[in-house]
C-alpha cells in the first residue's frame, strides 16, 4: 500500500504500489518460472508503474548521490544526473541462477539480471559490498574498478539487543513455564534461500518431536500453517520487542542456509543475543567462523546430531562461544563500528 512518512529520525520512507497491469505481468512470469520474480522483472516492467519513477525523481531533488539498493531499478536512476552508489547486498546472478536456471523463461530472466547488474556496476561511483569476496567476484565477473569497491559488512545495533546468558535464559523460560521445553529458533524474510532453509527446519522437526522449532519473519507466509508438524511454531512477522523476547527464550539458533552471498544479518542478531548457533558454511559466510570459536559450522546432514549435542549439554563451551560472539559483534559488526571503519574509504572512493 502507498505510504510516505518518517520511520526514524532523519529517515523518510516512500512506498509506491505496483499498478494492476504491472502486477499481472509479473504474476504471469512468476507462474511460468515457479518462483518469485518481482525484482528480476523490475527492469523490464517498472515503467508500467509510472509512480515509481515519479517518486524517485521527486525525492532525489537536491540529493548529492542516489543509492541503488540492489540493481533492479537502475534503469529508473541512470538519467537523473546524479552519481550512483551501488549497494551490492548480494551477487544477483549467483543468487538467481539456482532459482531460475532450467525453468521456462528462466534463462531470459537470468540474462536480464546479468545485464542490469553489469550496467549498474559499470556506472557506480561507489560499490558497497557486504563481503570482500563479493567485491572480488564483481571485479572478476563485470570488470568493476577495485578502487570503487568498499567492503561494508552487514551489521546490527548491538545496544538494542540484550545479551542473555544461560542462567538468565533458563530463569526467563521458568517464569513462562517453558523450563522443560528445548527450543530452537530461525528467523528470516520471505527470501527464497530462507524458504529453503525453513524446509530444512521442518525436516529436522520431523525427526526430533521433543524439540520446539520456532520460526520468525515473513518467511512464514510461504508455508501452509495447517501442514506444520506439532512441534513447529510459526511466529510470523513481529515487532522488535517480540523478536527480542524470542531471542532471549531460545536455547539454540539454527541457520541451515544453502545459498546466498554477503553475510547473514540473522547471525549477528543471534550472536548479539548470546544464543548458541549452528550454521552451514553458507549461513556462516563472510564472518570468519572457520575455527568454530563463535558457533558450530556443520553440513546439513549433521544438524540433527549437533542440535542434540548442544541441547543435551556442553553448557560451558556454548557459554564461551556466546561471549566471544557478542564481543566480535561489538568490535566488528556494530553499525557504529562499521561506520567509523569505512567512512575514510567511502570518502576516498566517492572522490
Amino acid at each position: 500500500s502507498a505510504f510516505a512518512g518518517e520511520i526514524a529520525p532523519g529517515l523518510r520512507e516512500v512506498r509506491v504500489p505496483m499498478t494492476e497491469e504491472h502486477a499481472r505481468r509479473d504474476l504471469e512470469i512468476q507462474r511460468r518460472v515457479g518462483t518469485p520474480t518481482v525484482d528480476a522483472t523490475m527492469p523490464a516492467l517498472h515503467a508500467l508503474s509510472p509512480a515509481i519513477a515519479a517518486a524517485i525523481r521527486r525525492e532525489s531533488e537536491g540529493a548529492t548521490a542516489i543509492v541503488a539498493c540492489h540493481p533492479y531499478l537502475y534503469p529508473a536512476l541512470k538519467d537523473l544526473g546524479l552519481p550512483v552508489w551501488y549497494e551490492a547486498q548480494d551477487l544477483e546472478v549467483q543468487l538467481k541462477t539456482p532459482l531460475f536456471a532450467g525453468k521456462p523463461g528462466g534463462d531470459e530472466l537470468l540474462a536480464a539480471v546479468d545485464a542490469v547488474e553489469r550496467e549498474c556496476v559499470a556506472a557506480a561511483r561507489v560499490i558497497l559490498c557486504a563481503a570482500a569476496s563479493d567485491g572480488e567476484e564483481l571485479v572478476r565477473r563485470y570488470g568493476a574498478d577495485p578502487a570503487r569497491v568498499v567492503e561494508a559488512p552487514n551489521g546490527t545495533d548491538a545496544l538494542r539487543i540484550a545479551f542473555t546468558d544461560a542462567p538468565s535464559r533458563a530463569a526467563l523460560k521458568a517464569r513462562l513455564d517453558l523450563a522443560d521445553v528445548p527450543m530452537t529458533l530461525f528467523l528470516g524474510s520471505g527470501h527464497p534461500p530462507n524458504i529453503q532453509a525453513v524446509q530444512r527446519v521442518l525436516e529436522f522437526a520431523g525427526r526430533m518431536p521433543d524439540v520446539v522449532f520456532a520460526v520468525i519473519g515473513s518467511v512464514c507466509h510461504a508455508f501452509n500453517p495447517r501442514l506444520l508438524p506439532a512441534n513447529v511454531m510459526f511466529v510470523g512477522e513481529v515487532d522488535v520487542t517480540t523478536r527480542n523476547l524470542c531471542l532471549q527464550l531460545a536455547d539454540l539458533a539454527l541457520n541451515p542456509m544453502e545459498h546466498g552471498s554477503g553475510t547473514n544479518l540473522k547471525m549477528l542478531d543471534f550472536f548479539a543475543a548470546g544464543i548458541p548457533v549452528i550454521a552451514t558454511e553458507s549461513g556462516a559466510r563472510g564472518l570468519g567462523l572457520e575455527d568454530e570459536t563463535l558457533c558450530l559450522v556443520r553440513p546439513l546432514e549433521d544438524f540433527p546430531a549437533a542440535i542434540r549435542a548442544v541441547l543435551a549439554g556442553g553448557a560451558g563451551e556454548a557459554a564461551a562461544r556466546a561471549i566471544a560472539a557478542r564481543e566480535r559483534v561489538e568490535r566488528d559488526f556494530d553499525w557504529d563500528a562499521i561506520g567509523r571503519r569505512i567512512l575514510p574509504r567511502l570518502i576516498a572512493a566517492a572522490g
